[in-house]
């Protein structure tokens, strides 16, 4: 299991000693993490799924060859 923190640069050291040591027991104690996650594993969104609709999306980013072709149809259409 790796956990992994981001921390912004604000924050007060004292939060990221505790996160620290909070980490490091959670290393060495890694059933503890029940104790902090009241989620189930099967209530936590499909993640993947979720990115895979945003995919399909029409009003997703486009890559640059899809917006490279949607000029070259315009240009085709003047």
């Amino acid at each position: 299991m790796r956990l992994e923190i981001i921390v912004p640069d604000n924050t007060s050291p004292e939060v990221k000693r505790k996160l620290t040591r909070l980490s490091e027991r959670l290393s060495d104690h890694p059933e503890l993490v029940e104790d902090l996650v009241s989620e189930e594993a099967d209530s936590i969104p499909d993640y993947m799924a979720s990115i895979a609709q945003i995919r399909r999306s029409p009003n997703r980013f486009k890559t640059s060859e899809e917006v490279d072709a949607y000029i070259a149809g315009l240009r085709a259409e003047w």
